[in-house]
């Protein structure tokens, strides 16, 4: 048995420029007392379905669907808000655009595999995790969020593909991976060599 969720990934620019931007903030002092640890590309992306506990069986089944979902040619999103999510932090984008891709494989699946159940934690999510803060009781990471969102509020997301993947590993030994079941990233690998590049 295995999670699974369908994701929404950006593009190789929009990462570069994720990355761009953090390495910015880090360049200008920022997690200067060590309460952040940032994630990686990979995992950079917006769950539109999750499967919280299938078999190999009904993993083979699903891996179709995501290359049914129409995706618009120019998919962009402005990013309107960073802030915390549990222990995320997180880019909060525009979300129409991505409902509907959201939309359209509830209706695919609803089609062709009802017969696999959907989580019923399988809300369509509008926001792509960028890292997490690691104490967040203290709940004194205002400058932080004030600092990132001078960053990237205002500047837009571009995604460019849906991927089937698995769930992660333990964020307590760093950066979050996740496989991804279905394409490969790119024909030259670009977004696992962007993966790094922190």
């Amino acid at each position: 048995m295995a999670s699974v969720f369908y994701a929404l990934r950006p593009g190789t620019q929009t990462i570069a420029e994720i990355h761009s931007g953090i390495r910015a903030y880090r360049k200008e002092g920022g997690e200067a007392d060590g309460r952040v640890s940032w994630v990686n590309g990979l995992d950079l992306h917006t769950t539109l379905i999750h499967f919280k506990q299938i078999g190999d069986k009904d993993i083979e089944q699903v891996k179709g669907l995501a290359d049914k979902v129409a995706m618009p040619e120019e998919f962009s999103a402005k990013v309107v808000d960073v802030n915390i999510l549990g222990e995320s932090i997180v880019l909060i984008f525009d979300h129409q655009a991505a409902k509907k891709i959201h939309e359209d494989l509830l209706k695919l699946h609803e089609k062709e595999l009802s017969s696999v159940p959907i989580s019923r934690h399988s809300g369509f999510i509008a926001h792509v995790s960028i890292g997490s803060v690691k104490d967040t009781k203290s709940g004194n990471h205002e400058d932080i969020i004030d600092a990132l969102r001078k960053k990237f509020v205002g500047t837009s997301l571009t995604f460019d593909h849906v991927d089937l993947m698995t769930g992660r590993v333990d964020r307590t030994n760093g950066p979050a991976y996740d496989t991804i079941l279905t394409k490969p990233l790119g024909d030259d690998g670009s977004q696992n060599k962007l993966s790094n590049a922190f």
